[in-house]
């Protein structure tokens, strides 16, 4: 009796163990790539350790053994076979693909390095290395990264929250670097990027790439586009000064002055820290021939940021035209105290010297202010 329950026992555990391996994803899974993984190398399935005597890697069910094997071994085609027999996306499959895109890039292969990361969605990776390059000055390469993540994204759809924020960080660094290099049909072609891949951003956010939309509109002078996005950037944010300054500069670009000039009183008191404003509003005040109020506002500016040379330029050379000449004077050792070796105020004071050579009363020399 003895000698055959135990064989019965054991057969009839043979349809359970059938049945946990067919609905276990994750040991089907395991099982489907070892035997691909046997097939690709053509090693018998009885073998599970590493060979070391062959130097070759040898199946098993724990991959990430099995890929710092071949990652050691640097047998990359069988290693991306097995990439590739993965269920995609998932948790071991990243684990590879991180593994060999981060041994491309780092033995100097990097478009590899960049297609590996692409192929299969690795954006948080292929963002980090894209930032990395921006914040070390190698725009050329950052470039390139950051435009492979933008590729991707017009392919693939982003669901995970971390790849969602990597992606934005990714569109937004390539967006400036575009910006810098003045491209600007390329830098409004990576916004609408993100408006698309992000269509439920919220308000600040939206209203933060309508508004560098509208300013690259500008750029391109396109006026009325850019005055089209920066009203829009404003509905979305209605308290932020900083679309309502841009809608301002762009007006004044169209010379309505008065109405740039209330948009830059707005942005003002939205945020009276900020100095841009005032000084628009000075340069829109002379083009409306009202140097007084010119020159309030950009003693305001000043007030607000005395640090900005180009604020005390504006305000001695309207100073020159009033005659306010020790105001004049003032602004421009103002500006040699910031900045010692400024040609153009060097140039104001050494004409303004020769043409009021008889004015005791001014000190040309700025020896009261460097004290």
């Amino acid at each position: 009796m003895c000698q055959t329950k135990f064989p019965t026992l054991g057969l009839a555990l043979i349809p359970i163990l059938i049945i946990i391996l067919l609905v276990s994803p994750k040991i089907r899974s395991l099982y489907q790539i070892n035997t691909a993984y046997i097939k690709i190398t053509k090693i018998p399935p009885s073998s599970t350790n590493q060979n070391t005597k062959t130097n070759v890697c040898l199946p098993s069910t724990n991959l990430r053994r099995q890929s710092q094997c071949l990652l050691l071994k640097q047998d990359f085609d069988s290693l991306q076979n097995i990439i590739d027999l993965m269920p995609a996306d998932s948790p071991i499959q990243q684990m590879v693909v991180v593994q060999l895109g981060n041994v491309y890039r780092n033995t100097g292969h990097e478009q590899e390095a960049i297609a590996m990361f692409q192929d299969h969605n690795a954006f948080i990776h292929l963002t980090r290395w894209g930032v990395e390059a921006y914040e070390a000055e190698e725009f050329d390469s950052a470039l390139i990264l950051l435009t492979a993540v933008k590729n991707s994204t017009d392919k693939s759809q982003i669901s995970d929250s971390t790849e969602q924020e990597a992606v934005f960080d990714a569109l937004s660094t390539l967006a400036n670097i575009y910006k810098a290099e003045k491209n600007h049909a390329a830098e409004i072609a990576v916004y609408k990027t993100q408006l698309s891949v992000y269509p439920d951003l919220a308000p600040l956010y939206q209203s933060y790439i309508y508004r560098h939309i509208g300013e690259a509109y500008r750029s391109l002078e396109q006026y009325d586009v850019a005055q089209t996005w920066l009203e829009e950037a404003q509905q979305l944010a209605p308290n932020d000064s900083r679309p309502t300054y841009e809608l301002g500069r762009v007006t004044a670009d169209q010379e309505n002055w008065q109405a740039a000039i209330q948009l830059f009183q707005q942005a003002a008191n939205q945020k009276p820290s900020i100095s841009e404003p005032y000084y628009d509003m000075g340069i829109v005040y002379e083009k409306m021939s009202e140097p007084e109020a010119a020159r309030q506002a950009y003693e305001n500016a000043i007030a607000l940021s005395g640090d900005k040379i180009y604020y005390r330029q504006a305000l001695g050379e309207l100073c020159e035209q009033l005659n306010c000449l020790d105001v004049a004077v003032s602004q421009y050792c103002q500006i040699l105290q910031l900045e010692p070796d400024n040609q153009d105020a060097q140039n104001h004071l050494s004409t303004l010297q020769e043409s009021n050579s008889t004015n005791n009363q001014i000190d040309f020399s700025c020896s009261l202010i460097n004290k």
